[in-house]
């Protein structure tokens, strides 16, 4: 999400200067005059990541972000361990990061702590940085007066995550880097090689075979037609981002992808696992079950989860347990809720939560291994058919060539 910084007049008419996120500068001076500020000016602090998410890139710059900020909150836990005020603890952390933009929201959560904001509500202006579930935790820190210790745990659960997070990104890098090579080499064949070939084969006289002339016809329109495929392309793809820009259209693609053959038992291990990490590290906090299943809702980062979890969320408001409610959603392994059922009877929740995260981070490390075993091969075979198809439709011909009887 874009970071803009603003100047504004408060109600007395003093200037105030600041930062906030906003997918415009509209809604920005929206959120300033919730808080009865008057906007004089509005700008971008940066426009990187800008494009990245006209792109679809936003994952990308979500992942840069969950990193800098992880290391932010390690250093933090260290710093306040140490006994170094909050404030103090920032202004270190503010010198040594890399990021501008990061740069940017840590000033002005220290300017706000400064100005005897507490940490996480400071935070809470920042949802693109800072999840619901960072600013909770720090909340009960702060409410229980153990802000070295939950800090502690919300590093780790940070850098869990983010290593989850990373394994299936670090699974589909081949497949994804070599299906971009396959694609620039038969987009310069198509482009350059061919249609040079295709005049000294037409020259000959000979009647081509039907694998010939098929590439030598799509090398032509793709040659002539260019510029139509490019515009036909944008459409479908903006068409595709709108769709998927409604609840409507995220929940079916994020179920979808929950159903694919090799994939969706992956995602959806890693669902559990994130899912599991989440709540265990909530409840440990001393987070309140309903408000932990609120707050573990906004960061599953799956529309179909999420709508299971506050599904959930709603049953144990009414009363009934979390293994029942579990029970009646196929989302949920009935492993996953038997383990759950006996920490109910137990009353060691997040223990056996915590548990459960060990052992499907361990799962989507052997789901991993098999995909990238399956895919791997898979991409192979591919190029290898569409290499074969180009030489043969170019050696065919010159076969046929080589064989005429010389006048």
């Amino acid at each position: 999400m874009p970071i803009y910084s603003y100047k504004a007049l408060d109600a007395n008419g003093e200037h105030v200067t600041g930062v906030l996120d906003g997918e415009r500068p509209q809604h920005v001076r929206q959120a300033l005059l919730l808080r009865n500020l008057h906007a004089l000016e509005i700008k971008p602090v940066s426009r990187a990541g800008g494009l990245g998410d006209r792109l679809g890139l936003e994952g990308y710059f979500r992942r840069r972000n969950a990193y800098h900020v992880a290391l932010a909150i390690r250093q933090l836990a260290g710093l306040l361990a140490a006994g170094v005020p909050v404030a103090d603890a920032l202004e270190s952390i503010i010198r040594q990061t890399d990021s501008k933009r990061f740069e940017a929201v840590l000033r002005d959560v220290r300017e706000k702590v400064s100005h005897g904001l507490p940490l996480s509500g400071a935070m809470r202006d920042h949802p693109g940085w800072f999840s619901p579930v960072a600013v909770s935790v720090i909340a009960a820190g702060e409410a229980g007066g153990e802000m070295p210790k939950v800090m502690r745990r919300l590093a780790q659960y940070l850098v869990r995550r983010n290593q989850l997070e990373s394994k299936i990104g670090s699974a589909l890098t081949y497949p994804v880097f070599m299906a971009a090579i396959a694609a620039c080499v038969v987009a310069f064949l198509v482009k350059y090689v061919i249609p040079k070939l295709a005049q000294v084969l037409l020259q000959s006289g000979q009647e081509l075979p039907l694998i010939t002339r098929g590439l030598l016809g799509f090398s032509s329109f793709v040659g002539s037609y260019w510029w139509l495929i490019g515009i036909v392309a944008a459409m479908l793809f903006a068409a595709w981002r709108s769709y998927l820009g409604t609840p409507r259209g995220r929940l079916w693609w994020d179920g979808t992808q929950l159903r694919l053959p090799i994939l969706g038992p992956l995602l959806r291990k890693r669902l559990i696992a994130r899912f599991s990490l989440t709540l265990s590290t909530l409840l440990e906090s001393g987070i309140q079950l309903t408000n932990a299943l609120e707050s573990a809702r906004g960061v599953v980062g799956n529309a179909a989860m999420a709508k299971a979890v506050e599904s959930l969320r709603t049953e144990v408001t009414q009363g009934k347990g979390v293994a029942r409610s579990m029970q009646e959603m196929p989302i949920f392994p009935p492993v996953m809720v038997q383990m759950i059922a006996t920490a109910e009877d137990s009353g060691e929740l997040p223990t056996v939560l915590s548990e459960l995260a060990d052992a499907y981070d361990m799962e989507v490390d052997t789901a991993v291994q098999r995909v990238t075993s399956v895919m791997e091969p898979l991409v192979t075979v591919f190029m290898g058919a569409v290499v074969l198809l180009i030489v043969l439709s170019v050696l065919l011909p010159i076969m046929r060539i080589s064989h005429m009887p010389k006048m």
